[in-house]
C-alpha cells in the first residue's frame, strides 16, 4: 500500500493528525489523536512505511502504525 497524505493544521493548537486516501478525499480514512498540546512536527520512517513520529508542544514524541488509531509507543522529554 501506498503511503497515505497526513495533515496537521497549522493552528499552534492542533491536537490531531489526519490521514488521507486523496483517491477518497471526502472524509479523513483515519484520525490519530493522543496528543495534549499542538503538534509540532511528523515523519515517516524511510525504514519503514509502517511507523509514522509525531512530536508535540506536549513534550511527547508517539509512534504510530497508520493501520491503528492508537500509539504504538511513547516518549516523553523532561521539560527541565
Amino acid at each position: 500500500m501506498e503511503k497515505p497524505w497526513v495533515s496537521v493544521s497549522h493552528a499552534a493548537c492542533a491536537m490531531i493528525v489526519q490521514m488521507w486516501d486523496l483517491r477518497y478525499a471526502t472524509a479523513p480514512m483515519r484520525t490519530l489523536e493522543r496528543h495534549k498540546r499542538g503538534i509540532l512536527s511528523l515523519a515517516w520512517c524511510p525504514q519503514d512505511s509502517d511507523l509514522l513520529l509525531s512530536a508535540s508542544k506536549d513534550n511527547c514524541v508517539l509512534c504510530w502504525n497508520p493501520n491503528s488509531d492508537v500509539p504504538g509507543g511513547e516518549v516523553g522529554v523532561s521539560s527541565e
